[in-house]
């Protein structure tokens, strides 16, 4: 929405300025940890993934109220087939804390690869002169070739190990409210249930899988943020967190 596009650009202004601000004040010697061309890479990439990472941080607030609701509702009216409920829930949970390491290791690896490329290309065209006087045009080349497929190598495992544990939260919450609905269903042959309480086991079913989801989603938007975030603060040694 535009709110959040909004938002994203305010987060994202006020993270460069603040590393900018921090770089400048640098003596010259001291300025930054590694190439001005990574540090553009990190300036731009990793200020981007923080700023979309706060974005999502509004979103569990109103799930929470969301789920809270229904889960209040539903053991109102079976105790025990709400408790089923928690399991995928429970399931989403295992996955993002198994998962949280290496969604880490694979996003730090896919930033400091496209700051590799991205570092090489400054250096390049601001010796490009002596690039040409020493004819390692050849050389520089094929070193650019080979950070770049590091480079697609890295970002490609990066994106896939994060949409496997997407899937998967997802996934397992949509076989828990399959179970759910044949234990509600069987309950509602049974006599437990009436057709008023199954109908609204059914709306709240949705709410319910869709936080389940969201859940493992916004675990690993928040693991790859963590490391932006830590990318952001190496150029910044001195500075205080605030």
């Amino acid at each position: 929405t535009a709110f959040d596009i909004g938002l994203q650009l305010l987060y994202r202004t006020l993270l460069v300025r603040n590393a900018l601000e921090h770089v400048l004040k640098q003596p010259g010697a001291r300025a930054l940890p590694a190439s001005a061309g990574e540090a553009i890479s990190r300036l731009r990439d990793d200020a981007k993934a923080v700023a979309l990472g706060l974005s999502w941080m509004l979103d569990p607030i109103v799930q929470v109220i969301i789920g809270a609701v229904a889960i209040t509702a539903l053991v109102r009216i079976d105790a025990v087939l709400t408790a089923t409920v928690l399991v995928p829930l429970l399931l989403v949970i295992v996955i993002a804390r198994i998962s949280n390491a290496r969604i880490r290791r694979y996003r730090r690896a896919a930033q400091q690869s496209i700051g590799n490329v991205t570092g090489l290309l400054g250096e390049v065209f601001g010796a490009a002169l002596a690039v040409q006087v020493a004819g390692a045009e050849g050389a520089v080349v094929a070193h650019l070739r080979e950070l770049n497929e590091a480079r697609r190598h890295a970002t490609l495992s990066d994106r896939l190990f994060s949409k496997i544990v997407e899937s998967a939260s997802t996934n397992v919450a949509n076989i828990g409210t399959g179970l759910l609905l044949l234990l509600a269903a069987r309950a509602t042959h049974d006599g437990r249930l009436s057709v008023g309480d199954f109908a609204l086991f059914v709306a709240y079913i949705g709410s319910l899988t869709r936080l389940a989801g969201y859940f493992g989603t916004f675990m690993a938007h928040f693991r790859q943020m963590e490391v932006s975030v830590q990318r952001l603060q190496e150029l910044m040694p001195d500075a205080q967190p605030g």
